[in-house]
């Protein structure tokens, strides 16, 4: 019986991470695949963020809603995500 109990408040722990910082229960999209992906979506970036941050996913998500373009730095996708050191031209 406490297992089960664990598991339960295993998977609200989840629904309340993603409910707090998506407000996944007040989404709109309700026809198709919409609510799904957007599940997906939410999902994927909350790992992310937990993989790749110290700060909690809510302080995080305020940092990158800020300015868009942190979030391709965030991910890596623009040249100022690389460190200077390695941008610098090669020494032959």
């Amino acid at each position: 019986m406490l297992a089960f109990n664990r598991s339960h408040w295993g998977v609200e722990a989840h629904h309340w991470i993603l409910d707090w910082n998506w407000d996944e229960d007040r989404c709109t999209i309700r026809t198709g695949h919409g609510p799904e992906n957007m599940t997906r979506l939410r999902r994927f970036a909350t790992g992310l963020i937990k993989a790749k941050s110290t700060d909690s996913v809510s302080a995080t998500i305020d940092k990158l809603a800020r300015k868009v373009r942190r979030v391709f730095d965030y991910l890596g996708m623009t040249a100022n995500s690389v460190p200077r050191a390695a941008r610098a031209a090669p020494v032959s």
